[in-house]
């Protein structure tokens, strides 16, 4: 008979092929990690790009509303003058006054 302390054969253990299997998991997920990472920054970049492109497109419209503004009261001055040009020329010459077309 056996003796009772006698030990059983241990057969190949499956842990170190899970272990294995952890270990290569571990390898990708941090190597999709980097990759992802890598990935954040580039777009982090992009989008401080776009948004600086953004502003610098905001301020040029900024600008030319301004300008247009300026322009426009421009060109209302401008034709108030010839208004008052053409009403001072009918007051010293009726001749341009009406016209009998």
């Amino acid at each position: 008979m056996a003796s009772v302390n006698a030990q059983v054969p241990v057969a190949e253990s499956a842990r170190p092929s899970d272990l294995d299997r952890l270990e290569h998991a571990l390898s990708e997920l941090v190597a999709l990690k980097n990759t992802l990472h890598s990935e954040n920054s580039e777009l982090a970049e992009s989008l401080e790009e776009c948004r600086r492109r953004l502003e610098e497109a905001e301020q040029a419209t900024r600008d030319l509303q301004e300008r247009l503004l300026v322009e426009g009261q421009l060109r209302q001055d401008a034709l108030k003058r010839i208004d008052d040009l053409v009403g001072w020329i009918e007051q010293l010459d009726p001749r341009f006054g009406a016209s009998d077309d």
